[in-house]
């Protein structure tokens, strides 16, 4: 497949350093960019919002007058194509895509 018909994803990759700067990163990091297959991404975000849909459906409820009209996820996207839900980030960058699930309209 060529990079044309990828999707580049900046990865960070330890070079090989094993001493530690401030919050625990690797002090000799640095970043390459891989290329993912669309649909290799695409079977992942569906494989991980098929895992997730159990935790939507159990917050149709009413909290009072309110109801969850919309969510929103931060996934990670590995160099191989792999997601995941992002958990509390200290101190650094994260790079995320964002879903937006929001309900559909009962008819």
């Amino acid at each position: 497949m060529s990079e044309e018909e990828t999707i580049p994803v900046l990865v960070e990759h330890d070079s090989g350093g094993d001493t530690k700067r401030a919050f625990g990163r690797p002090d000799k990091s640095s970043f390459d960019v891989a290329h993912v297959s669309p649909d290799v991404l695409s079977r992942n975000i569906d494989a991980f919002l098929s895992k997730f849909e159990p935790i939507l459906k159990s917050q149709d409820k009413n909290y009072g007058e309110f109801c969850l009209d919309e969510m929103e996820l931060s996934l990670s996207i590995s160099g191989e194509g792999g997601v995941s839900l992002i958990g509390m980030v200290k101190a650094g960058a994260a790079a995320s895509i964002k879903i937006k699930l929001k309900r559909t309209k009962s008819s």
